[in-house]
């Protein structure tokens, strides 16, 4: 529940440690109870018992004084600060302080004191956990970008590029959020600097349109201890997500066990690593569940009326087919309404945009909507999301859609983006000069957007005061329409202070 930060090596990375077996042992307990327990994350000092053992334990990152002392008689004391009893010294056994993710525990019937170093031995050895691990998760590879457009409707370039900018038009792009951010995140492999100051009126206060996502904000950790900053902790902060169906925590481990779930260390897929994933479900896979994509276009001849109706159709099919064994849902406004698979369409290059009838269900509403209803009808376990959409360029759209429910996103006009803005002539221009890097090609541009994205994201896990991105949370700043209200149910609104 409140595990130490094991992750990036801090955890049995030491060959040459006495206890490198053990603690190996130790990052497989972590690791398989990862996905089946959402880790506490606040800054906590937890005292617990059960009636025959009393302990506590520190948060990961130690953000709590916690110091107790031995003695002789048996009696142990725990306390924020030492001082607190007035104690003799020639009665102390041991003084001690509990260091970030450390616990202590004494049993009540045999008196026996537990350290931190004897409680990981006695779960080291409790169950096969490395081996448990590997016979129940399994890491997606990071694949390359590939060499072709997402949409294509022609291989001329002057109508790719056409392509291109009417879909940023219809996924509600402006022009700066490719020649500001998007630039910046493939060229530097970080976020695009801006200033202090934003005169930008809220998107609830607007008269312009907007994308959903405008209408919602990261909500602060309300805390006194300063920030976790990923520059200088980033060892202790994880990307790492879980796709899959997955058990209870209170089950048997021979229960769990028979969970198969697929990890990714970034959020953020490409086109290959999409496919790669979908091949993992089904018979032929790691997972027996099987993987499925639906498109979240709807036909817009339907009126106002089509957009809530198309969000109810789509909760509505995914509930009934996860009730029926699929394990993974892809929720795709690349997909066509026909249902086929857009990742082939793609390889065989006959992938098209939006059609002159058709529409799209706003990703965060989509998902939302999604996730909440298969909540209610108690399935919420028994599947993960994935978002291919291509109204997704920055680190918050990221952080939006991870917050209501997805755990991984393929933004693929983003990536179609990159590609077209390496092919503009003033780019190619600043190569010649010197001004961008000389090995600035599709790969790379593309690597690096992602890299902006994963460090984006941190900073996002930041301002929340949190380590893991399964705990981001997000507000709503205002429910700008009735069916709004029913899509994103579960996060407070501010709308009554603004």
């Amino acid at each position: 529940m409140v595990p130490e930060a094991y992750e990036n090596g801090r955890v049995g990375a030491d060959p040459t440690s006495p206890d490198f077996e053990m603690e190996k042992d130790v990052v497989g307990f972590y690791d398989f109870h990862a996905p089946l327990q959402e880790a506490w994350d606040g800054p906590a000092l937890i005292c617990f018992s059960d009636g025959d053992i009393l302990g506590a334990t520190l948060d990961r990152n130690g953000l709590r004084p916690a110091r107790y002392t031995r003695l002789k008689d048996g009696t142990v004391y725990l306390m924020s600060e030492t001082g607190v009893v007035p104690l003799d010294d020639g009665d102390v056994v041991e003084k001690g302080r509990l260091g970030p993710g450390q616990m202590i525990n004494v049993d009540l019937k045999t008196g026996e004191f537990k350290s931190n170093q004897d409680i990981r031995k006695m779960i080291a050895k409790s169950q096969p956990w490395r081996e448990l691990v590997e016979n129940t998760q399994f890491a997606l590879k990071f694949d390359s970008f590939g060499d072709r457009y997402n949409v294509i409707e022609s291989d001329e370039e002057a109508t790719r590029s056409t392509t291109v900018i009417r879909n940023q038009v219809a996924f509600g792009w402006g022009v700066e959020d490719l020649t500001m951010m998007v630039s910046a995140m493939a060229s530097t492999g970080g976020e695009a600097t801006f200033s202090m100051g934003d005169d930008a009126p809220l998107a609830v206060l607007s008269d312009r349109p907007h994308v959903l996502y405008d209408y919602f904000r990261q909500r602060f950790a309300q805390v006194t201890n300063p920030p976790i900053d990923p520059l200088r902790e980033g060892e202790v902060m994880s990307l790492k997500m879980f796709l899959g169906p997955r058990g209870h925590v209170l089950n048997d481990v021979d229960d769990a066990s028979t969970t198969r779930l697929v990890s990714i260390s970034s959020p953020v897929l490409n086109g290959p690593e999409l496919t790669q994933l979908k091949s993992k479900f089904g018979a032929d896979g790691v997972s027996p569940a099987t993987a499925e994509t639906m498109s979240t276009r709807f036909d817009s001849s339907a009126g106002a009326g089509g957009l809530e109706a198309a969000v109810k159709a789509l909760a509505d099919k995914v509930c009934e087919r996860v009730r029926d064994g699929v394990g993974l849902v892809v929720l795709s406004d690349l997909a066509p309404l026909d249902g086929s698979d857009a990742m082939k369409d793609i390889a065989a290059g006959t992938t098209r945009g939006l059609g002159p009838n058709e529409a799209y269900i706003p990703p965060l509403a989509a998902v939302g909507a999604v996730h909440h209803a298969l909540i209610e009808q108690g399935l919420r376990m028994r599947c993960s999301l994935v978002v291919e959409t291509g109204q997704c360029w920055t680190t918050h759209h990221v952080a939006c859609l991870v917050g209501y429910g997805a755990s991984a996103v393929h933004p693929w006009l983003a990536f179609d983006a990159v590609r077209e803005w390496l092919n503009l002539k003033g780019t190619k221009m600043a190569i010649s000069k010197g001004t961008l890097p000389a090995d600035l090609d599709d790969e790379k541009a593309l690597a690096n957007f992602r890299n902006a994205m994963d460090k984006g994201v941190l900073k996002e896990l930041l301002e929340d005061n949190t380590n893991n991105l399964r705990l981001v949370v997000m507000e709503k700043l205002d429910a700008f329409l009735a069916v709004v209200e029913k899509w994103e149910i579960g996060r407070a609104s501010c709308r009554e202070r603004v």
